[in-house]
């Protein structure tokens, strides 16, 4: 016996489904084909196309690493690309001025970033070295 070679029964039900799949089938396409699509793509608010803006790592590293001075954290917090923005958000070293204006920003991840660190218990750093490098 061939173990490959299907039953009786086997045969029976692929005779029976086949056709039933077949005409499901092209009533789908045929249906996808006429139905009309008003809806345009939409696209998340926060959605940037790396290929144009291309995010600084440096930029980043500092944002995000929380013995960066105060002065340059200010800065970050105001930077033009929202990823700082919300890696300064996330660093315990920031004002919490600049955190609560953070929280208002018009870039829907940095608000809402901003508004879980605001929400969320004070995080104390006890280290306050500078930075090595600089930028």
């Amino acid at each position: 016996m061939d173990p490959y070679r299907g039953s009786f029964l086997q045969k029976i039900i692929t005779i029976i489904l086949k056709p039933i799949f077949y005409v499901v089938y092209y009533i789908g396409r045929l249906y996808f084909k006429f139905k009309k699509i008003d809806e345009k793509t939409k696209e998340d608010p926060h959605y940037i196309d790396f290929t144009k803006t291309p995010i600084p790592s440096f930029k980043l590293s500092q944002a995000l690493n929380p013995k960066t001075e105060e002065n340059k954290l200010v800065i970050f917090s105001k930077d033009e690309d929202p990823y700082v923005r919300r890696a300064v958000a996330r660093n315990p070293s920031l004002p919490k001025e600049n955190l609560e204006e953070l929280s208002k920003d018009k870039v829907l991840i940095v608000a809402r970033e901003a508004k879980g660190i605001l929400d969320s218990p004070d995080i104390k750093v006890e280290e306050t070295y500078p930075t090595q490098h600089g930028g």
